[in-house]
């Protein structure tokens, strides 16, 4: 019984995680200013030709597909949305708290060409 109760709080406290870093994650993305993009994610955009007001359709309106922690403490999830022609494009990028950044780490197709 107890560990039924834990398995559900586990489940709610990682929704509530993820909608809290959804909500984030489209907020910065509101403004240009608070997204940076490294030069790996910049080479990707090109190379995967998926363009900048893509990515930001991605970050306002994806999903949140995937969360860790990195060894700064930032969160660093992938958002995820249906883009094009059925195919869907994944944002990875991390969410700097203190400084309302969004930096994008890296852009990608999630099904195979």
């Amino acid at each position: 019984m107890v560990g039924k109760t834990l398995q559900k709080l586990d489940k709610i406290s990682y929704r509530l995680r993820n909608e809290t870093l959804t909500n984030l994650v489209r907020e910065l993305a509101i403004s240009t200013s608070n997204i940076v993009i490294s030069q790996h994610a910049e080479d990707r955009m090109y190379e995967r030709d998926i363009d900048y007001n893509t990515v930001l359709k991605i970050l306002r309106t994806g999903e949140i597909n995937y969360e860790e922690t990195d060894e700064r403490g930032d969160s660093v999830v992938r958002a995820t949305k249906n883009v094009v022609s059925n195919r869907e494009a994944s944002v990875v990028t991390a969410v700097v708290d203190q400084k309302k950044k969004l930096i994008l780490i890296t852009v990608m197709w999630e099904d195979p060409k």
